[in-house]
């Protein structure tokens, strides 16, 4: 998965990574990466607010503040209550579709990832 975290005003990217996770479903890949970009938004940035932008329209429906759908999976679901936990420590908490261009950053990332898979362990690039 590729995370990008970028700063709201200057809307400059403060932080990129990817980390392989292995084979798996694009659905638990992405509900992953919000887990991974809030993290690390919280830990590195002491961010109080954020908004995740996903290219996965299931994982923003997950968090619309109106109508939530419920995941089935249980490995989803528990990182739903991952992320609802980490939300808890914010002021605002967002989660929106991302554009094409947000979503090819992140992804950039998630192929750097892969790519070298095969020269370590897999661990944050």
């Amino acid at each position: 998965v590729g995370v990008v975290i970028i700063e709201y005003k200057s809307q400059a990217a403060v932080d990129t990574f990817g980390r392989y996770i292995g084979r798996t479903t694009a659905s638990l890949a992405a509900h992953k990466a919000v887990v991974m970009g809030l993290e690390k938004a919280l830990e590195s940035f002491g961010a109080n607010e954020v908004t995740i932008f996903t290219p996965s329209p299931t994982v923003v429906q997950h968090f619309a503040s109106k109508r939530r759908w419920k995941p089935k999976a249980l490995g989803i679901r528990q990182l739903v209550r991952r992320v609802q936990k980490l939300a808890r420590r914010l002021d605002r908490f967002r989660v929106e579709l991302a554009s094409a261009a947000a979503a090819n950053r992140a992804e950039k990332q998630a192929y750097a990832a892969l790519d070298r898979v095969g020269e370590g362990d897999g661990r944050l690039l």
